[in-house]
């Protein structure tokens, strides 16, 4: 994607799919390789036809309501969620995905600054989930995801070159930090209060990756500044 291509596509929406694919930092494997936002229709069925099942009558009862079916159920929806970036995921879920304690998860949502968002319904916003779960060690991508892709639906006709390759965040307006973005001669990254100026493009992507919710400064559709912060990360290619 050259730099031109990478204005056009500033205001793609995140849900319309994000190819994370894994990565290098700094000479370790990191596993941001799953996609936010696309999720194949028999995928999806399979989800539907597993809720379905545990909303019968007689394996909703099971036990008094706690069984295993049930929770089965519950984290494939979770999952369907955090896939497609849309809905929320139950608290208990996400402790459970990211094998941490429910405490853990309730402290992240306190934290003013935070990575995780909490949805109107009391759950947690499904993107910031998938967020936060990209960057868990040990985190592993829903089956489905870990397939080849179809080179002849996609169009893809060539590999790509893994050296020519970088990962930027990418807000949920879906406008990604590009190199396009220097203000002044410098780029401005970090939270309200924290920020920082980078004049090098490569340095200001290299302490966003270690931020726990990456944030920058660029212009809306009106030209003004303003901080938006990062829910996933897209491959562009580097030019």
């Amino acid at each position: 994607m050259t730099i031109m291509q990478m204005r056009d596509c500033r205001r793609m929406r995140v849900r319309d799919g994000i190819d994370l694919p894994g990565f290098q930092r700094g000479g370790k494997h990191c596993r941001l390789h799953f996609e936010v936002g696309f999720v194949p229709a028999p995928v999806r069925a399979l989800v539907a036809e597993i809720k379905a099942f545990a909303a019968r009558s007689d394996v909703a009862h099971l036990n008094d309501g706690d069984n295993a079916l049930l929770r089965i159920a519950d984290l494939a929806c979770s999952r369907l969620a955090i896939d497609s970036g849309e809905g929320e995921v139950d608290l208990r879920l996400l402790a459970v995905l990211g094998r941490v304690s429910e405490g853990r998860v309730r402290n992240l949502l306190s934290e003013t600054d935070g990575p995780l968002e909490r949805d109107p319904d009391n759950g947690i916003k499904a993107l910031s989930a998938a967020f936060w779960l990209q960057k868990k060690k040990g985190y592993l991508a829903s089956v489905w995801q870990e397939e080849e892709p179809d080179f002849q639906e996609t169009g893809k006709t060539a590999d790509l070159v893994p050296e020519k390759m970088i990962f930027v965040p990418v807000a949920r307006d879906g406008s990604m930090f590009t190199p396009d973005l220097q203000r002044n001669g410098s780029y401005r990254i970090g939270a309200k209060g924290a920020e920082e100026n980078h004049e090098d493009f490569s340095v200001a992507l290299s302490r966003l990756n270690v931020m726990a919710v990456p944030r920058w400064r660029r212009p809306n559709d009106n030209g003004i500044w303003g901080i938006v912060s990062g829910v996933a990360w897209q491959r562009i290619e580097k030019k």
